[in-house]
């Protein structure tokens, strides 16, 4: 007997709108409520400078704005990679995520980072490229980043390196690696 494979349904993205350039606000069936910020990375500059091609770079910042509910909800991670998407097609950027906190809890936040990810990428194929790095501070993993762009909008093979000059920028005298 052959096992039948069982093709993964997403959930339905909720609806979001965006409040002003780069902002995206969105409400759960329950009530929480959730913004998405994307700002121009501060050393845009520098880094075109150091690599000698432009890309706009972008910092992802999630936010809780109101929690009624807890636990697992399966139509958030699908909201959010349809506003990566959207956001990523209309600047033809790379947006990076850091998550780095003061609770040690730094290393799981990415592992859901990384779950919803998965999903995507069943559910979408491999569209979206997502690079993923730790940063250490001798033994110590102080933050991980992933870098994530459209396949079809950023062209150049640099993007490796452009993660690395903007980790090295951000954490000096600390080691970076790929996970």
């Amino acid at each position: 007997m052959t096992a039948v494979a069982t093709p993964t349904v997403q959930a339905e993205p909720y609806p979001v709108t965006e409040q002003e350039d780069n902002n995206f606000h969105f409400v759960t069936e329950h009530g929480n409520e959730y913004q998405i910020t994307f700002s121009k990375y501060w050393q845009q500059d520098i880094v075109d400078l150091y690599l000698g091609f432009r890309v706009p770079v972008y910092e992802f910042y999630f936010e809780v704005m109101a929690k009624n509910h807890s636990g697992m909800d399966k139509r958030i991670a699908p909201t959010l990679f349809d506003i990566f998407d959207k956001f990523l097609l209309r600047t033809g950027s790379v947006i990076f995520y850091i998550t780095q906190r003061d609770d040690g809890r730094s290393k799981e936040l990415f592992k859901v980072y990384q779950l919803w990810y998965n999903l995507y990428k069943r559910s979408r194929g491999d569209e979206l490229v997502k690079l993923d790095r730790a940063v250490y501070y001798g033994d110590t993993a102080e933050a991980y980043l992933a870098c994530m762009f459209l396949r079809g909008t950023v062209k150049d093979k640099r993007i490796p390196l452009l993660v690395n000059t903007i980790l090295e920028e951000i954490y000096p005298n600390a080691t970076v690696s790929s996970l």
